[in-house]
């Protein structure tokens, strides 16, 4: 899905059924149907897609990462949390030494320490209050980037 153009996914995700999803939309089917063909460009005229919803969120996602690269990727935190999804972890690029390993290793015990503490404060008076639960929660997603960042360097590694 990586190398997939938008239109690509929303024609892997609509499909035949332009129609239904327009009307769920309150949208025409033609518009629908641009959706899913490769848009116009400067370079490439003659085509006749769209820009669709995925281009506007990309490139909402790429103005804000100039200014906030933390604050970029919440639509699609909030997209997947909506819809029960896990969030997904980006994963480092480059690896440079085994030192970068054990820096990755450093990095995850102490997020891991960070959230078995902040869970730990969250449970010692036996309630659990939204605030406190948004705080472990954040605190374990850095766990777990800072466990992937780990086994991707690892990966890297493998065989070399």
């Amino acid at each position: 899905m990586k190398n997939w153009k938008s239109y690509e996914a929303l024609e892997e995700c609509i499909r035949r059924d332009a129609v239904e999803v327009a009307n769920l939309l309150h949208q025409s089917k033609t518009l629908i149907q641009k959706w899913k063909e490769a848009p116009a460009t400067d370079e490439d005229y003659t085509q006749s897609g769209t820009r669709n919803p995925l281009d506007r969120i990309e490139k909402i996602i790429t103005a804000i990462e100039k200014i906030d690269p933390k604050r970029a990727y919440i639509p699609i935190l909030w997209l997947c949390a909506r819809f029960g999804f896990l969030p997904p972890v980006k994963m480092p690029a480059g690896l440079e030494s085994q030192q970068d390993i054990l820096k990755a290793l450093l990095k995850w015990n102490e997020e891991f320490g960070e959230t078995c503490a902040e869970i730990s404060r969250t449970l010692k008076d036996g309630k659990i209050t939204e605030r406190e639960y948004k705080v472990c929660y954040r605190e374990a997603m850095e766990d777990i980037q800072a466990l992937m960042e780990l086994l991707e360097k690892m990966k890297e590694r493998v065989n070399k």
